[in-house]
Formats: structure tokens, C-alpha cells, sequence
């Protein structure tokens, strides 16, 4: 288990926006032979993008202007809900495009990450890992490690969807997810689309999420072994060593060119 300082890098809001090749050799029939092997992996990848896709949901301008209004009626009580506040805020003026985030924990098999409910949670890679993972997921669709900004967008939509509620995230989450202290915890680690915590099973407490910032990594929220009102859904701290194999972490992956391929 990893050992930290304990840092809300949210405390300062501006640090963190401001840190086949194929050769043919002729012939009719080689050439046909290529051509069906080219054909099977296009198929194989739309395929893939199909199942993959259901688990993850689409972060729209509609829903960032959704953000922005609910924004407009909110000051926060809590040091902690202002940071998260005025970082949404900035977050939903920053980002002009819409993007599909995963809903579930990842799973990884041979160095590849896949979506399935029910399986091992893909742990035990570094930041640096995470993020070459990412961006191999599903190139044909933009994907890459979410930024902590498009995360906090899908958090402080699902407050306005009512699923979650502003010191449910920011302060003592523990009523829900996978936390030590939460009501239903197994206090181990469990399976990938078993632990929800407002309307999405995305493991809240169940590992920790690891995406990147401007100036490198962020890991957001607990673990298991956590208490959820020390390391609450919307807690971040920054990660100073990005090769170091993070145990029980988790990286998040958007999609940002969905909308150019047929699936």
C-alpha cells in the first residue's frame, strides 16, 4: 500500500492548470490473402469498439452547460467544496469538446486494457504505464488517460443528476462505494462493476483513480483500505513519481474521436 503526504493539490487551483507495413511480392493470390487480413483486424477493432463502448458514457456541451448553471447557485459551506467549485468552474470554461469517460474499472490482460463487468481490476502499473495503456486502447478513437478536469466534470454532473451530492464528494463519502468504513465494504479489493456509489459502478473506494494534470499525474479518491472522510470521491494529490508501480490504482480513460468512426 502506498504511503503518502497527504496534499489536497485542489488547495491551489492555478498550480495545477497553469504543472503494416506490408510488403507484396505479387500475385493474385497473396494479394487477395492480404487484403482479407487487413479486412479481419478492421473488423476485429470496430468489433471491439462496440462491446467497449458500452461502458462508457458521453460528456456532452449540453452537460457542461448543465454544470455551468448548476455552478451559478452554488458557494460551498467546506474549504474543500469551494476548491472543488472553483476548479469545475474553470474546468467547464477550459474544455470545448465532447468526450466519452469509462463508467467501470479497467481490466488489463498481457499490457492491454478492457472493459468487462465482473472481472480483476487491471492494478499494479505505474502512472507512466497507465498512460501508454491509455493511449493504446482504442487509438482509432482518441482514447488517452482522462484529464483530472474531464473527471471533475463527470463528478459534479452526477451531483447535478442527483446521484451524489457536493459533501458527499468533497468531505465524508463513506456512506457508499467500497471505502474501509462504508457500510457494505468487503474491505478487500473487488471486482470490476461491483462497487457503485452514485448511479455509476465505477468503484468508488474501491481503488483509487489515476489521471493526469498539466504537470503530470493525480490520483483522486481511496481504496479499499481507506477511510472515506480522509480520502472522500473528489480528493486529488499529485504524484511525484511517475514510474513508481501504484498498487491499488486505477487509470481513467476518455474517448475523444468517437464520433468519427462507424461502429
Amino acid at each position: 500500500m502506498k504511503n503518502y503526504v497527504k496534499c489536497d493539490i485542489m488547495q491551489n487551483v492555478t498550480n495545477i492548470l497553469l504543472p503494416l507495413k506490408i510488403k507484396i511480392f505479387g500475385g493474385a493470390v497473396l494479394r487477395t490473402i492480404v487484403r482479407r487480413n487487413i479486412q479481419m483486424k478492421v473488423d476485429f477493432i470496430h468489433d471491439v469498439t462496440k462491446d467497449q463502448v458500452a461502458y462508457f458514457t458521453e460528456i456532452t456541451k449540453h452537460d457542461r452547460c448543465r454544470v455551468m448553471e448548476w455552478l451559478k447557485g452554488q458557494n460551498g459551506e467546506t474549504a474543500r467544496e469551494k476548491r472543488f467549485l472553483e476548479f469545475v468552474s474553470q474546468a467547464v470554461t477550459e474544455i470545448n469538446y465532447d468526450y466519452m469517460i469509462a463508467t467501470i474499472e479497467p481490466s488489463v490482460v498481457n499490457g492491454r486494457i478492457f472493459y468487462s463487468a465482473g472481472k480483476d481490476v487491471g492494478i499494479g502499473f505505474s502512472d507512466n504505464e497507465w498512460e501508454t495503456m491509455a493511449a493504446n486502447f482504442c487509438p482509432n478513437m482518441g482514447s488517452r488517460l482522462a484529464e483530472m478536469k474531464e473527471l471533475c466534470i463527470w463528478y459534479a454532473l452526477r451531483i447535478v443528476d442527483g446521484g451524489w451530492t457536493l459533501d458527499y464528494i468533497t468531505m465524508d463519502s463513506s456512506i457508499a462505494g467500497n471505502y474501509r468504513n462504508s457500510p457494505n465494504s468487503t474491505k478487500d479489493l473487488e471486482k470490476t462493476g461491483v462497487v457503485k456509489a452514485g448511479n455509476y459502478n465505477d468503484g468508488q473506494g474501491n481503488t483509487y483513480k489515476i489521471v493526469k494534470t498539466k504537470y503530470g499525474f493525480a490520483h483522486v479518491g481511496g481504496a479499499f483500505y481507506h477511510y472515506g472522510f480522509d480520502f472522500p470521491v473528489a480528493f486529488a494529490q499529485s504524484d511525484g513519481n511517475p514510474s513508481a508501480v501504484q498498487e491499488y490504482g486505477s487509470g481513467v480513460v476518455v474517448l475523444t474521436n468517437y464520433k468519427k468512426v462507424s461502429t
